[in-house]
Protein backbone atom coordinates (compact mmCIF):
# COMPACT_ATOMS: atom_id res chain seq x y z
CA UNK A 1 0.00 0.00 0.00
CA UNK A 2 1.37 3.55 -0.93
CA UNK A 3 1.89 6.32 1.92
CA UNK A 4 1.07 9.72 0.04
CA UNK A 5 1.93 12.96 2.43
CA UNK A 6 0.47 16.19 0.89
CA UNK A 7 1.59 19.53 2.48
CA UNK A 8 0.13 23.13 2.50
CA UNK A 9 -3.57 22.65 1.58
CA UNK A 10 -5.14 26.09 1.33
CA UNK A 11 -7.22 26.54 4.32
CA UNK A 12 -10.44 26.45 2.13
CA UNK A 13 -9.96 22.67 0.53
CA UNK A 14 -8.84 21.47 3.82
CA UNK A 15 -11.76 22.89 5.69
CA UNK A 16 -13.98 22.05 3.20
CA UNK A 17 -12.93 18.55 3.24
CA UNK A 18 -13.35 18.28 7.10
CA UNK A 19 -16.55 19.02 6.93
CA UNK A 20 -17.04 16.62 4.10
CA UNK A 21 -15.47 13.86 5.84
CA UNK A 22 -17.62 14.80 9.55
CA UNK A 23 -20.94 14.84 7.44
CA UNK A 24 -19.90 11.33 6.25
CA UNK A 25 -19.13 9.94 9.77
CA UNK A 26 -15.38 9.16 8.31
CA UNK A 27 -11.84 10.53 9.59
CA UNK A 28 -10.57 13.18 7.20
CA UNK A 29 -8.06 10.34 6.59
CA UNK A 30 -10.66 7.93 5.14
CA UNK A 31 -12.55 10.46 3.38
CA UNK A 32 -9.52 11.66 1.20
CA UNK A 33 -8.39 7.61 0.53
CA UNK A 34 -12.12 7.05 -0.90
CA UNK A 35 -12.07 10.38 -3.20
CA UNK A 36 -8.49 8.78 -4.04
CA UNK A 37 -9.57 5.22 -5.09
CA UNK A 38 -12.89 6.76 -6.49
CA UNK A 39 -11.07 9.29 -8.94
CA UNK A 40 -7.94 7.44 -9.54
CA UNK A 41 -9.57 4.60 -11.13
CA UNK A 42 -12.03 6.30 -12.98
CA UNK A 43 -11.96 6.47 -16.36
CA UNK A 44 -10.99 9.78 -17.62
CA UNK A 45 -14.23 11.90 -19.54
CA UNK A 46 -13.82 14.85 -22.07
CA UNK A 47 -13.48 17.25 -18.62
CA UNK A 48 -10.23 16.30 -17.74
CA UNK A 49 -9.30 17.11 -21.41
CA UNK A 50 -10.49 21.15 -20.90
CA UNK A 51 -8.85 24.21 -20.23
Amino acid sequence: MAAITVRNVDDGPGAALKARAKANRRSLEEKIRHLLARHALRRPGLEDFRT
